[in-house]
């Protein structure tokens, strides 16, 4: 009879939890692309979910080559302690 309380509090709490399930809207995005290839998906990937209504905001080195600034998505640039040459001549 002891274990029925607390069984009982584990549904309470879970059934709580699904009914906030409906409630809970994560429009705000924070996205940290790699340079290369992954970057090129990341941006399609940005840009389906700010038409669906998300609020994309993209954090970039000063240095990257792929994401430009686009409509759908606020881009917010970081400084990098080497330059724009060091990243090509890798890739």
């Amino acid at each position: 009879m002891a274990c029925l309380p607390h069984a009982f509090q584990k549904v309470s709490a879970g059934v709580f939890l699904l009914a906030l399930w409906s409630e809970v809207v994560g429009d705000k995005l924070l996205v940290v692309p790699q340079d290369g290839s992954h970057g090129l998906s990341l941006k399609d990937a940005v840009e389906l979910l700010s038409e669906k209504g998300h609020d994309m905001v993209v954090l970039v080195s000063e240095v990257n080559l792929l994401l430009k600034e686009s409509k759908h998505y606020t881009r917010k640039i970081y400084p990098v302690p080497f330059d724009r040459e060091e990243p090509e001549h890798r890739f």
